[in-house]
């Protein structure tokens, strides 16, 4: 009977060492399982961060140069301007030109209507270049509200997709977290 006990004893003593064996290996599979849940976690935000400044630079040079094509648009759209200017201030100094000597070589014309023809002919001439220079100054500054609204447009085009990128990035950031623990 000694035995059976003894056995019995050695029976219980080996099922608690067993027992604390697996609460132990437990312990450790948790602990493990934590850490591994952590690593997982920050290697997944890690990423999710990497992806938002990777899209928020990408966002920034699609910014920067759409800002850049705007000004060259608008500095080629003012050389034409510029071009105009200086073309029709030359047709119209010739205009004026070929219309005094006109009016002064006239045959047909008696010499006191001459001068009143020439003169109404180039105040005319001088009004319609007035007008074209008031026209060419209306569409730079034109040019310059149309650039500036452009620049202003991108500007909040990129703040808007600034947030979304940063809200998508929290959403999987908040979705991967739920699915890790």
């Amino acid at each position: 009977m000694n035995t059976l006990q003894e056995s019995v004893q050695k029976v219980q003593a080996n099922i608690l060492s067993y027992q604390q064996h697996i609460d132990d290996i437990k312990e450790v599979t948790d602990k493990k399982k934590t850490e591994l849940k952590a690593e997982a976690s920050l290697k997944i935000n890690d990423t999710i961060l990497q992806k938002e400044i990777e899209a928020l630079e990408s966002l920034n040079h699609i910014e920067t140069t759409s800002k850049d094509i705007i000004d060259k648009v608008t500095n080629m759209n003012k050389a034409l301007l510029d071009f105009s200017e200086n073309t029709n201030d030359k047709i119209l100094d010739s205009l004026k030109e070929n219309a005094e000597e006109m009016i002064s070589n006239s045959n047909l014309l008696k010499a006191e209507a001459k001068n009143e023809i020439t003169e109404k002919t180039v105040d005319e001439l001088v009004n319609l270049q007035d007008h074209l220079e008031e026209l060419i100054c209306k569409g730079r500054n034109l040019l310059d509200e149309m650039s500036d609204s452009s620049k202003l447009n991108v500007d909040k085009a990129s703040q808007n997709l600034e947030r979304v990128v940063s809200k998508t990035g929290d959403i999987v950031e908040d979705i991967s977290n739920k699915l890790i623990y």
